[in-house]
């Protein structure tokens, strides 16, 4: 993969198995200003990523007593041409409260049913059939 001393990718250059051999060190942004790709003029990725806890939070005080209250999420964002193309991965830590926990694939149902498809329902990009999911109870 052709990369400068600083780490940096051309991703017109690189086949998509290319791009999925960087490390994560390596694919994250740094978000510090402000732009038109959301309402309240913050990037999509931290904003979904808002969307996805705000929504997670209402879920464990309404709907999965289970959660604990220190959850958190990331999406992940492709973008072409400076435009935000599909959503790549999407991480929920589901935190759970001591005592009678779900079994992971429960989780797992609750969490996408619950907060991820109701949380993107009216978003675009959507996740698609290659949006990677990770769940971590």
């Amino acid at each position: 993969m052709p990369a400068d001393a600083s780490f940096r990718f051309d991703e017109r250059s690189l086949s998509e198995a290319e791009i999925e051999q960087i490390a994560v060190k390596n694919q994250v942004s740094v978000f510090g200003f402000a732009c038109r790709q959301t309402p309240t003029l913050m990037p999509l990725p931290i904003w979904l990523a808002h969307q996805l806890a705000k929504r997670l939070d209402a879920v464990r005080q309404n709907q999965l007593p289970y959660l604990a209250p220190d959850g958190k999420t990331q999406v992940g964002v492709e973008y072409r041409d400076f435009k935000p193309t599909r959503i790549h991965s999407i991480t929920v830590l589901a935190s759970q409260c001591e005592g009678d926990r779900p079994n992971f694939a429960t989780l797992k149902n609750d969490i996408r049913e619950a907060v991820i498809f109701p949380a993107f329902c009216r978003r675009i990009p959507k996740p698609d059939e290659n949006t990677r999911i990770f769940y971590q109870p």
